[in-house]
């Protein structure tokens, strides 16, 4: 199943605000309605008419992130409905914490849900610092224990603040990094910038 891994936001009401997000290095991010949320961006480009997918969403325990996690619903409600796409939500509850413990518990939550021959997508726009670790170590992981799954799109949302451009990035290059490192590493390669390029050019 393809499942869409995303964390709530912790803005405000009133500082979390509709873009439209510009998509940057992969056109199927390309959405023209605006939206709080980058995952449905995501989404759109990804999902297919008369297909059942899942998001799985963790939300903190923070008004902000409950009240959030609302209007990601109604988002949700109206994607479906233009999609033709049926679109299941998975709440993951979790501490609002961003010590290792409650970080391990959101790493194995979403373990949990991820199953063998899931084609997994995920934006790390949202969350703590410690967020995008988590979510990284949760793909990685579940790529290598769970068979014949598959990291497909790693989107980021970047909000530039003097401009008000929203722009949507395919960061899914980066989920290769450790085992291209742990090689050049072992190599002894000098120039690491252009090594990495032309491996993740291959």
């Amino acid at each position: 199943m393809k499942k869409f891994i995303t964390f709530i936001p912790r803005q405000a009401e009133n500082a979390l605000k509709s873009h439209v997000y510009q998509a940057v290095d992969n056109q199927r991010l390309a959405y023209e309605k605006p939206t709080k949320f980058p995952v449905v961006s995501l989404l759109h480009g990804f999902a297919e008419k008369d297909e059942t997918v899942q998001v799985i969403t963790v939300c903190e325990d923070y008004d902000n992130s409950r009240r959030n996690l609302e209007c990601l619903k109604q988002e949700l409600e109206v994607v479906s409905a233009d999609m033709a796409t049926s679109i299941q939500l998975v709440v993951l509850d979790v501490p609002y914490d961003d010590g290792i413990d409650a970080q391990l518990e959101t790493f194995q939550k979403l373990i949990d849900v991820i199953e063998d021959n899931d084609l997994l997508f995920a934006c790390i726009t949202y969350g703590g610092k410690p967020t995008p670790v988590i979510q990284t170590m949760v793909l990685r992981y579940a790529k290598l224990a769970r068979k014949n799954t598959t990291i497909r799109c790693v989107v980021y949302g970047q909000l530039d603040h003097e401009t008000g451009i929203a722009k949507i990035y395919d960061v899914t290059a980066l989920m290769r990094m450790d085992d291209i490192l742990r090689l050049l590493a072992s190599s002894g390669a000098k120039d690491i910038k252009s090594s990495i390029r032309k491996i993740l050019e291959l």
